[in-house]
C-alpha cells in the first residue's frame, strides 16, 4: 500500500472515531512507547499548554498595538528620520514591521496545531488592514508588508476546514468561496488550501470532496463551474473530467478546455480532434468558450496540414467570438472564398452589434461571456470587406471617442499605414487603432491583407472624397486628447496629426499640410509636451520638408 491510499485509508477509519475513542488511542500507544522515547512524546502533549501562554502573550500585544493604531500614534511620524538619514515620505512605516511579526506570531500558532487560537489573530490582523486609513504608507498601505496577505487568507481556510465538523465543513468553505472568488479563481481554491501544508493531508479530505462536488452541482455560475472543474480534477484526474465533459460538458463548457489543455500537451492529436468535435456539438455557439474550444481544432488543423479544416474552424470561432485577431486570421484562410467569408462576418457582426445595443446587459453563466461586438470590431469587418462608405456612415452616426475607437480606423491612418515600408513604423502607426501591441510577423500579415483592399476599392477621386471626413474624425481624437491632457496619449495623437497632413499634402497641397499642422501648434501653444510629439513625428515624415522648424 503506497502514502496515498495509506492516509486515505487512515483518514476515513479516524472519520468514524468519537473524541473519546480518539483519546483511548492515544492512552493505548503512549502505554507502549519505549522508555527512551517517553519523553518525546509527553513532550508533544504537554506543548499544547505552552502554546496557550504563547497565544495570551501575543493577543495582549496585539490589543496594544491596535489601541496605538487608534490614537493615530503611527500617523505623528512625519519629517526626519535620524536612523534613515532622510525625510519620511509617508509617516511611522515601523507599524508594518510589527503587523509583520504578529503574522509570523500566527504562522508558529498554526505549525503547532493550535489553529483556533491562530485563526484569531489571523482574523484581528486583516479586519486591521482592511481600514489603512490610520496606517501611514502608500495609497494601498498593505504593500509595505512583507506578508504575503492571499496566503493569509488560504491559511485561514484551512483552518476553517480543520475547525469544523465534518457535517458543516462544505457549507462554511462554500460560503468563504463565493465571498472572493477573485482570490483563488487563477490559481484555485482548494488547491490553495492544500498548498499552505504539502506535508499535511487535510482529514476527511476524500469524503470532503465527494460532498464538495454534489454541492456544486446544484450551483451554476461562473465561480462554481471553477471550483467543480477543480474538485473533480483533483479527485479523479484527467479521466474524472472526460466523464464529466461528456456528462455535464453542455452546462459546464469548461470541463472540455481542462481536457483539451492537458490532452494537448500529450500532443495526442487524434484525441484532442475527438474531444473537439465533440465539445462543439454540445457546447453553445453563442457564448465566447466555444471559440476557445475551437482554437485547439485550428492548431490540430496546422498540425495535419488540413487548410479546410483550418479555414471552416476559424469561421466557427469567429462566429463565436468576432474579434479582431479572429478577423485577420480568418481573412488570411480565406483562399478563393474571401468576399463570400467576408459577407457572412458582416452578417455576424451587424447581427450582433444591434443585438448587443438592445441588451441592458449581457448574459454571464458558467459559459462565461456571451458572445460581443462593439463599435471597434464592426468597424474593422467594414474595412476588411471593403465598405469604406458604410465605415464613414457609421462614423458618423456612432461618435466614437478615442478609448472605443471605432472611428480611428480612419483611412487617414490606412493611408499612411501602407505607404509606410518600415515595419517598426507601421507597428507605431496601429497603436493608433489597435487595442494591443502587435508584433512584426503579425504587422505584416496585416499590412499584406490591407493593402489590395484599399487599393483596389479607393481610387484618386474617392481620396477626396474622404478627405474632409478624415480630417473631422482626426480632430475629434486630437482635441479630445490634447484638452483633456491624458498625456500619455499625446505621442499618438501627434502621429494621428502628422498622418493627417501628409494625407493632405498628397491630396490637397503642400500649403495646405502646412497649415494644418501650424494649426493645432497654434491651438495648443502652450501643451509644451504635446508640441514635442508634434515635431518629433514630422521630422520623420513626408511632411518635414513641408513643416520645416516652425512646429
Amino acid at each position: 500500500m503506497n502514502k496515498k491510499e495509506y492516509m486515505k485509508k487512515v483518514d476515513s477509519e479516524l472519520e468514524k472515531l468519537s473524541p473519546t475513542e480518539l483519546k483511548n488511542i492515544l492512552l493505548t500507544k503512549a502505554a507502549d512507547i519505549s522508555a527512551p522515547q517517553r519523553e518525546v512524546f509527553l513532550n508533544e502533549i504537554t506543548s499544547q499548554v505552552n502554546n496557550d501562554s504563547f497565544f495570551e502573550n501575543t493577543l495582549k500585544e496585539f490589543l496594544e498595538f491596535q489601541e496605538k493604531v487608534e490614537d493615530g500614534f503611527y500617523s505623528e511620524g512625519w519629517g526626519w528620520d535620524s536612523d534613515y538619514c532622510e525625510e519620511r515620505e509617508w509617516g511611522d512605516e515601523s507599524w508594518a514591521d510589527e503587523v509583520d511579526d504578529f503574522f509570523r506570531a500566527a504562522d508558529y500558532l498554526l505549525a503547532s496545531e493550535n489553529f483556533l487560537e491562530a485563526r484569531i489573530i489571523y482574523e484581528k490582523l486583516m479586519s486591521i488592514l482592511e481600514d489603512c486609513e490610520l496606517l501611514p504608507g502608500p495609497p494601498d498601505a498593505r504593500s509595505l508588508l512583507c506578508t504575503d496577505l492571499d496566503k493569509v487568507a488560504f491559511k485561514i481556510y484551512r483552518i476553517i476546514y480543520l475547525t469544523s465538523l465534518a457535517s458543516e465543513r462544505v457549507d462554511l468553505l462554500y460560503k468563504e468561496a463565493i465571498q472572493n472568488p477573485y482570490l483563488w479563481r487563477n490559481k484555485g481554491f482548494l488547491t490553495g488550501v492544500l498548498a499552505i501544508d504539502d506535508t499535511s493531508q487535510l482529514p476527511g479530505f476524500y469524503g470532503f470532496l465527494n460532498q464538495w462536488v454534489e454541492l456544486l452541482k446544484t450551483n451554476n455560475s461562473a465561480s462554481t463551474d471553477l471550483l467543480l472543474r477543480e474538485a473533480v480534477m483533483l479527485m479523479d484526474g484527467s479521466e474524472g473530467l472526460e466523464i464529466y465533459a461528456k456528462k455535464m460538458g453542455s452546462i459546464h463548457p469548461g470541463f472540455w478546455i481542462d481536457l483539451l489543455k492537458i490532452t494537448a500537451t500529450k500532443k495526442d492529436y487524434k484525441k484532442v480532434k475527438e474531444y473537439c468535435e465533440q465539445a462543439m456539438d454540445a457546447v453553445n455557439p453563442d457564448y465566447t468558450i466555444y471559440a476557445e474550444i475551437g482554437d485547439y481544432l485550428i492548431e490540430v488543423g496546422k498540425h495535419l496540414k488540413n487548410n479546410s479544416l483550418i479555414q471552416h474552424t476559424a469561421r466557427k470561432c469567429f462566429y463565436s467570438n468576432p474579434t479582431l485577431e479572429r478577423l485577420v486570421f480568418l481573412a488570411s484562410q480565406a483562399d478563393g472564398k474571401y468576399d463570400v467569408i467576408m459577407i457572412e462576418a458582416c452578417k455576424r457582426v451587424e447581427e450582433l452589434f444591434i443585438s448587443n445595443q438592445t441588451k441592458s446587459s449581457l448574459a454571464i453563466t458558467s459559459f462565461g461571456e456571451s458572445t460581443s461586438v462593439n463599435e471597434y470590431i464592426y468597424a474593422w469587418v467594414l474595412v476588411f470587406s471593403s465598405q469604406f462608405d458604410k465605415l464613414q456612415e457609421f462614423c458618423h452616426a456612432n461618435s466614437p471617442t478615442w478609448t472605443d475607437t471605432g472611428a480611428s480606423v480612419t483611412f487617414t491612418v490606412l493611408h499612411r499605414l501602407l505607404s509606410c515600408e518600415d515595419t517598426s513604423n507601421q507597428i507605431q502607426l496601429l497603436k493608433i487603432v489597435l487595442p494591443k501591441f502587435y508584433d512584426k510577423q503579425k504587422v505584416k500579415i496585416f499590412v499584406k491583407l490591407l493593402r489590395p483592399i484599399v487599393d483596389q476599392t479607393i481610387n484618386s477621386m474617392q481620396k477626396k472624397k474622404y478627405l474632409n471626413w478624415c480630417m473631422e474624425i482626426s480632430n475629434q481624437h486630437i482635441t479630445y486628447v490634447v484638452s483633456n491632457k491624458y498625456r500619455d496619449d499625446y505621442p499618438r495623437a501627434a502621429l494621428l496629426a502628422v498622418s493627417m497632413a501628409e494625407l493632405i499634402n498628397e491630396i490637397d497641397s503642400e500649403h495646405s499640410a502646412k497649415k494644418y499642422l501650424m494649426g493645432w501648434k497654434q491651438k495648443f501653444l502652450r501643451h509644451r509636451l504635446f508640441r514635442e510629439a508634434l515635431r518629433k513625428n514630422a521630422s520623420k515624415s513626408k511632411v518635414a520638408a513641408v513643416a520645416g522648424t516652425e512646429i
